[in-house]
């Protein structure tokens, strides 16, 4: 199973269908080409200390409330419930955000997909290479890559989103973790070596069209022939 951010989904691929996520920052890609991924996921059933049993949020209680607003996906604010709405609202008030004439906290509207508890505060020595988590940027926390180790107190931080890379500091970043059915779910960085996949060569692209009656409907297959070339 495979989860989104973006649209709070999760679907069922075959390994075949998978490849590892890389970015490419200043250049190159994150993390290197010769590098491949395994398991990314740390269930939450499996560390305790993540888990967090599905709970309907009361009145007062802290939580974090995601947008898809442009300019803000990919971002968790601070609120407090104010009360629930139906069976899948709620009213929450920003911690840090105010209205437009600034005199108030916003209030809004947050369904389940885009509302959370507070995530739990693990302590860590440091930050890895390549690591995913949040950064306290703007009122709101981020999810970013670690693409830089300045030193272990400061960071640069890759996002997707932006593609921007930031400096941070320790204290200005934190584990990042998924609410994902009512647990919480930390990727894993799990690295190993294989042989450089810069020895595959493409070789031919052959894109064929197929209309069908009476549904006029145009299936596209597109075949990739790779020849390994030794270079």
């Amino acid at each position: 199973m495979v989860y989104f951010r973006c649209s709070k989904e999760e679907i069922e691929f075959g390994k075949d269908d998978l490849r590892m996520h890389r970015e490419w920052v200043r250049g190159s890609w994150v993390p290197p080409l010769q590098h491949q991924g395994t398991s990314s996921v740390t269930d939450a059933t499996e560390n305790e200390e993540l888990s967090e049993s599905s709970m309907e949020l009361q009145e007062g209680a802290l939580v974090e409330v995601s947008s898809d607003e442009e300019g803000f996906v990919g971002a968790w604010f601070s609120a407090k419930v104010v009360k629930k709405i139906g069976n899948s609202k709620y009213l929450v008030e920003y911690q840090s955000l105010k209205t437009d004439d600034e005199t108030e906290l916003l209030k809004e509207e947050a369904d389940n997909l885009h509302i959370r508890p507070t995530p739990k505060i693990h302590q860590v020595n440091n930050f890895n290479y390549l690591e995913e988590v949040d950064a306290f940027y703007h009122d709101g926390w981020w999810v970013g890559v670690i693409s830089k180790v300045i030193n272990h107190q400061t960071y640069l931080v890759y996002f997707k989103e932006t593609q921007e890379e930031l400096e941070f500091k320790k204290s200005q970043l934190r584990l990042h973790q998924d609410w994902i059915n009512g647990k919480w779910i930390r990727p894993s960085l799990k690295l190993k070596s294989r042989t450089p996949a810069k020895n595959w060569r493409l070789k031919c692209i052959w894109i064929s069209f197929k209309r069908e009656q009476p549904l006029l409907s145009m299936q596209m297959t597109m075949k990739l022939v790779s020849i390994r070339t030794q270079i």
